[in-house]
């Protein structure tokens, strides 16, 4: 006897497309959850600080504020924290901490002295600071100007 024609069941085709949309559903899930992975890991990966551990309140030290001493040798500039420094008509700059008025101004060379930037800050109750002697920078006197302010203001933290 010879086999007849394959009969095929609407019912069959339609569960064997089913079958195969799943499929092909899982394997583009499985796909998109490694691609996923793969960009996690490589961001972690390229962003060391995002797996250094936190840091915690025993991990803070006071800073110390004092100013530098002229005579101390300078390794690095410090710049000042400050975006309120407005430069007047005069050429001088001026700013403000907690009622401290500060001012920065640039002395030319003469025979007595040297060129360069002084500075000076005035408190709320009549307290004057001066700086000893001039600096090359202007950044560097207004850091200089800022530092003795929050000393006079936190003297815990020396």
């Amino acid at each position: 006897m010879r086999p007849g024609p394959l009969r095929v069941d609407a019912v069959a085709v339609l569960l064997l497309v089913a079958v195969l949309v799943a499929v092909v559903v899982a394997v583009v899930a499985v796909v998109a959850v490694l691609v996923l992975v793969v960009v996690v890991v490589a961001a972690v990966v390229r962003t060391p600080h995002a797996v250094q551990p936190a840091v915690t309140s025993s991990d803070l030290r006071p800073v110390d504020l004092r100013p530098i001493p002229p005579h101390a040798p300078r390794i690095m500039h410090k710049h000042p924290t400050i975006s309120a420094w407005q430069r007047e008509e005069d050429g001088r700059y001026k700013a403000e901490i907690s009622g401290f008025a500060l001012e920065v101004t640039w002395r030319p060379e003469s025979k007595e002295a040297r060129r360069g930037f002084s500075w000076k800050a005035e408190g709320p109750d009549g307290q004057v600071f001066e700086a000893d002697e001039v600096v090359e920078e202007i950044e560097q006197a207004m850091s200089i100007a800022e530092e003795a302010v929050r000393v006079v203001l936190h003297p815990e933290l020396l």
